[in-house]
C-alpha cells in the first residue's frame, strides 16, 4: 500500500497498490489512458457516515455533492484508455420527503463531460434490508450505470453471456462485510463488470491493448445447425411461420447448453507483431473501501489500482487482496 506525502514519480507502477488520500488528489498520481476499466460504488450522499466528517457524502446539498462527484468523475475520465469503460454502482437519497434523483444527475453531468452512457443496470436486491416507511413502497435497488469513454470500446460480450446477452436487471443478494465496512457491495454484483470490461487474455504488455476473444459455435450448437436450425435459414422460417401460422405457430430454438466457444485471441495493436508480452488488464477503484473492487480483480486474473481515504481500510485490503493470487503472464 502506498501513503503519499510527497510527489510520487509518474512513472513509478500503481499495479496492485491502493493510495492513501481523497480520490481528487489522489488521481493526479495516476497516468493519463493508465486504466482499463473503473469499478466504484461512491459513498452516497447524506446517507451513511464513513468517520469522517470531510468525506465525500456530507455536503450541504445534493447538488453540491454531485459537483464534487463529477469533479472526481473528470480526473477518472483522464486516467481511463479511450476504450475503457466505467462502471459506477450509486444508489438516491431522500430530502424533505423528495426522492432526490441523485443518480441521474450524476450521469447527465457525466455525460456532459464526454462519457457515453450505454447502459443502467438495475440492482436488484433480493434480500434488501426491512423498509419500515409506511407512506411509500420500500426501496429494493439501486442503479449500475455502465459509461464508455467513445463510442467505440472493449466489451467482451461472451464472458458474461453463455447462449444470450446479458439482461440490464441483476438480482444479487448484498452481502455484509465481515471487516465491518457499511457499504460493501457484493462480489457477485461486480464480477461481470471486469469480466466484460477487461480482457481475460490481458492486454499489450508495450502499448496496453486488449486481445479480443475469437469465438465460434460449440459442436452442441453446430449439431442443431444441421438439423436445419442454421440461424439464417431459422430466420426465414421465423417469417413463413409468422405469416402463415401467426405469433402463437413460432417455435423456439432447442436448448443448448452452450452456445459460442472460444478459439482464440487476437491482439487489436501493430506493435504486438514485434513482440510477445502481455499482462494482465488494471482495474480502478477510486473508493476502494474495504478492497472488494480488487480482491475480485485478482480473482479473476487483472490487476488492481485503489484509492481510499480512510487509512483504516488499508490493513483489511491488504488482507484480503493478500489471499488472491494473481494470474501468472508469461
Amino acid at each position: 500500500m502506498l501513503t503519499l506525502k510527497r510527489k510520487m514519480p509518474k512513472t513509478k507502477s500503481l499495479k496492485n497498490e491502493v493510495l492513501t488520500g481523497g480520490a481528487y488528489d489522489m488521481l493526479d498520481y495516476i497516468p493519463t489512458e493508465y486504466v482499463h476499466c473503473c469499478v466504484t460504488s461512491p459513498p452516497y450522499w447524506n446517507l451513511r457516515d464513513y468517520d469522517n466528517s470531510n468525506d465525500l457524502g456530507h455536503e450541504e446539498s445534493p447538488q453540491t455533492y454531485v459537483t464534487s462527484l463529477c469533479d472526481i468523475f473528470e480526473k477518472v475520465h483522464r486516467v481511463l484508455r479511450s476504450d475503457g469503460t466505467l462502471w459506477l454502482n450509486i444508489g438516491d437519497s431522500y430530502s424533505d420527503k423528495n426522492l432526490v434523483g441523485i443518480p441521474w444527475k450524476v450521469a447527465e453531468r457525466l455525460k456532459e463531460m464526454g462519457f457515453v452512457l450505454r447502459s443502467d443496470i438495475i440492482w436488484h436486491k433480493t434480500n434488501a434490508m426491512p423498509d419500515t416507511t409506511k407512506d411509500r413502497p420500500g426501496v429494493s435497488h439501486e442503479h449500475i450505470f455502465m459509461f464508455s469513454k467513445s463510442r467505440h470500446y472493449f466489451y467482451d460480450y461472451y464472458a458474461v453471456s453463455k447462449n444470450k446477452n446479458i439482461r440490464d436487471v441483476w438480482s444479487v443478494p448484498t452481502s455484509g462485510s465481515s471487516k465491518q465496512h457499511y457499504a460493501s457491495y457484493p462480489e457477485k454484483l461486480i464480477a461481470p463488470c471486469i469480466m466484460a470490461g477487461t480482457s481475460e487474455h490481458g492486454v499489450c504488455k508495450s502499448c496496453g491493448a486488449p486481445f479480443v476473444r475469437l469465438y465460434d459455435y460449440s459442436d452442441e450448437y453446430a449439431k442443431i445447425q444441421g438439423k436445419g436450425y442454421v440461424e439464417k435459414n431459422y430466420r426465414q422460417r421465423l417469417e413463413e411461420t409468422y405469416r402463415t401460422e401467426g405469433k402463437r405457430g413460432i417455435q423456439p430454438l432447442p436448448s443448448v447448453e452452450t452456445m459460442y466457444v472460444t478459439v482464440g485471441w487476437e491482439a487489436t495493436c501493430e506493435c504486438w507483431n514485434q513482440h510477445d508480452e502481455r499482462e494482465a488488464a488494471t482495474v480502478l477503484d477510486p473508493f476502494m473501501g474495504s478492497g472488494t473492487t480488487a480482491r475480485v480483480a485478482k480473482k479473476l486474473g487483472r490487476n488492481y489500482t485503489g484509492i481510499e481515504i480512510n487509512p483504516d481500510y488499508l490493513g483489511v485490503i491488504q488482507e484480503t487482496t493478500s489471499q488472491e493470487e494473481i494470474f501468472t503472464w508469461q
